[in-house]
C-alpha cells in the first residue's frame, strides 16, 4: 500500500472517532448537570411508563409531560446495532427543561439552551432523576425511544402536543 494512503489512513480514523464523540457525548448548555440525577437511591414504580417520544437535540419536542415533582425513572432504548459505528450497548445524553423555555439547538457546540437538568443514559439501563413539579420537555443526543416511570409518591401524565 502506497505510503500515502497509509497515512491518511491513520489520520483520518481518529478525527472520525473524535467527530462523531463530540457530536454524541454533548453537554447542554445550561442547567445544572448532576444536581438532578439520583441513581443510587431505590424506585418503587407505581403506574404506567410515559412515552416521552424520539426528540433529537435539533428536534422541537411534540410531547410534555406534567409531573408533580419528586423522582423519576428514565429509560432509553431504540439505540441502532446493524452499522459498522453502531456501538454494541448504547449511550445517549438527556436533556430537559421547562415548557415555558422551549429548547433552542445550537449546532456548533451541540448544546441546546433552555435545558434544566441532564442525564447520560445506557440503553436499557434506568437511571433515577429529581424532577420540580411542572411540565417538561425531553431531547436526547441520538433520537431514540425516552420512557418515563414516576417512584412513588411522584406522579406524572402526558400533555396532548400543543
Amino acid at each position: 500500500m502506497p505510503a500515502g494512503v497509509v497515512g491518511r489512513w491513520s489520520v483520518g480514523l481518529p478525527l472520525a472517532v473524535v467527530v462523531m464523540c463530540a457530536s454524541a457525548c454533548a453537554v447542554p448548555a445550561d442547567g445544572d448537570d448532576d444536581a438532578h440525577q439520583t441513581s443510587g437511591e431505590a424506585c418503587v414504580v407505581e403506574g404506567v411508563a410515559l412515552d416521552l417520544g424520539s426528540h433529537a437535540l435539533d428536534v422541537v419536542p411534540t410531547e410534555h409531560v406534567t409531573v408533580s415533582g419528586g423522582r423519576y425513572r428514565l429509560t432509553a432504548t431504540g439505540f441502532l446495532h446493524d452499522g459498522a459505528f453502531d456501538p454494541e450497548v448504547g449511550r445517549t445524553r438527556v436533556v430537559w427543561g421547562p415548557e415555558s423555555a422551549p429548547p433552542e439547538y445550537d449546532a456548533g457546540p451541540a448544546t441546546v439552551s433552555g435545558a434544566g437538568g441532564s442525564v447520560d443514559l445506557v440503553e436499557d439501563s434506568p437511571e433515577v432523576v429529581e424532577l420540580q413539579r411542572g411540565t417538561w420537555w425531553f431531547l436526547n443526543s441520538n433520537g431514540v425511544r425516552l420512557t418515563m416511570e414516576p417512584c412513588a409518591p411522584a406522579t406524572g401524565e402526558l400533555v396532548e402536543e400543543r
